[in-house]
């Protein structure tokens, strides 16, 4: 591991140069000046080559392991007692971090700041501080158009066994996550399979029964269902594809991944480049969709090979795509969801 370090040397030429004296210039402490630091807060899923990233670059760099509720006193720490010019801190959920994180950046204005995160946060607006992240939309979006071309290779697939093929219901939770997610989830699904049919997973017993759900082929959830909502749609279907940020209690046959290791090594370029911008800075990697390559088929690994090239630039016509549903759609979604 690259650290920082401090460097001294003596001059003991004094016969053969004739120095007469000790250089004392070259006995004060050398700290390199491309010094940065990766701090590691939690292990994020793609911090696991962390340290063989921070190597692998040119800018003398140490890699710092903290919590969410340390890195503060960690990171002031180093900066005020060390010469570092570039922190990088990745996490997986920066909204723990928000605060410490804003408090760091206008505590040392001279250092520059870039937060790699699977799942961004609103963070200020400040000239030293940049984020790297995920777009939940987007990732929502891609996770709805591999859903409706999962759908159509089970009716080709059925059409080629049976002769005959209806439309797989896809049973739909109704969700608490943020509205736009929800609606570039539709949109992705109708843009793939504009036959989608989608059904809303709400119980058929009154109050104070056990949850029974309609029959579907798959499930869908957008946020954690209780578990008895789980066993309820296990009761239904083996199948459930989630767009969740994160989800337990089942494996999802698709379900957001995270960043690429490598966008640690792009947020240590960004700390040296002379062309330093702010703000936030939303990507697409490979890993960003998690695939259970057990459960879904070959056509929906391709389509999300073929979908990641250019994601973060044609998913941001989700809006655009979901205000082009069909009347009817729109008001389905609307009426049975409250996505209007």
């Amino acid at each position: 591991m690259k650290r920082l370090y401090l460097g001294s040397l003596l001059c003991f030429s004094f016969a053969l140069v004739g120095c007469g004296a000790p250089d004392l210039s070259a006995m004060q402490p050398q700290v390199q000046k491309s010094a940065a630091i990766v701090v590691d807060v939690d292990n994020p899923p793609f911090a696991a080559n962390a340290t063989a990233v921070a190597e692998g670059g040119g800018v003398s760099t140490e890699v710092v392991h903290a919590t969410a509720g340390d890195m503060l006193t960690q990171v002031d720490q180093i900066l005020a007692n060390q010469g570092v010019n570039g922190v990088v801190i990745v996490v997986h959920s920066a909204n723990p971090i928000l605060q410490s994180v804003a408090q760091l950046a206008r505590q040392h204005p001279k250092v520059r700041f870039v937060v790699v995160s699977d799942w961004p946060a609103t963070l200020p607006q400040l000239a030293n501080l940049s984020a790297l992240a995920m777009d939940p939309d987007t990732i929502a979006y891609a996770i709805g158009y591999l859903v409706g071309v999962n759908m159509n290779e089970l009716v080709a697939k059925s059409t080629s066994t049976y002769g005959y093929a209806g439309q797989p219901k896809i049973g739909y939770l109704p969700s608490s996550a943020p509205s736009d997610e929800q609606k570039a989830f539709f949109a992705g699904l109708y843009q793939s399979d504009p036959a989608a049919n989608v059904i809303p997973l709400v119980s058929l017993n009154g109050p104070g029964f056990p949850i029974l759900y309609p029959t579907v082929s798959v499930a869908v959830v957008g946020n954690q269902p209780s578990a008895a909502q789980l066993a309820a749609i296990s009761a239904q279907t083996a199948t459930v594809y989630s767009f969740a940020q994160s989800l337990t209690g089942t494996t999802p046959a698709i379900e957001p991944g995270h960043l690429a290791s490598s966008r640690v090594r792009d947020a240590l370029s960004q700390l040296q480049a002379k062309s330093w911008s702010s703000g936030q800075q939303s990507v697409v990697d490979l890993s960003s969709v998690s695939l259970n390559t057990a459960v879904v088929p070959a056509s929906v690994v391709l389509a999300w090979a073929k979908f990641e090239v250019d994601a973060e630039q044609t998913a941001s016509s989700w809006q655009a795509q979901f205000a082009a549903l069909s009347p009817t759609t729109r008001a389905q979604l609307a009426n049975e969801f409250g996505l209007s």
